[in-house]
């Protein structure tokens, strides 16, 4: 999957909103990813995104390594961190190159 791509579907959270314990939602509206569950904020957490470019379809199996909050003037957002089990770091970086998201961060 090339990096230049960043023609996505609209993101459609499937069983209900991204909720955080201080925050009601994280804003992902600008990234084409559905997530199979809610994404957890918690250390160490498994979640599992798939990534919808045009027609490709690819499912990453994510474990969450880091998450903080930040907040500022305009808005709260939250920040969270995760490897992708089963790709290599070069490829991981590729990914997270790609995955660059306002309101949250892979």
């Amino acid at each position: 999957m090339s990096l230049e791509r960043r023609q996505y579907a609209r993101i459609v959270p499937r069983f209900g909103d991204v909720v955080h314990p201080k925050y009601k939602c994280l804003d992902l509206s600008e990234i084409g990813m559905r997530f199979s569950s809610p994404v957890p904020v918690g250390r160490g957490e498994n979640f599992t995104v798939v990534l919808t470019p045009l027609a490709e379809d690819i499912t990453l199996h994510c474990r969450v390594i880091w998450c903080r909050e930040l907040v500022t003037d305009a808005e709260d957002r939250i920040q969270f961190g995760v490897v992708f089990e089963g790709f290599s770091m070069a490829r991981q970086l590729q990914l997270r190159e790609l995955i660059r998201v306002r309101g949250g961060e892979i």
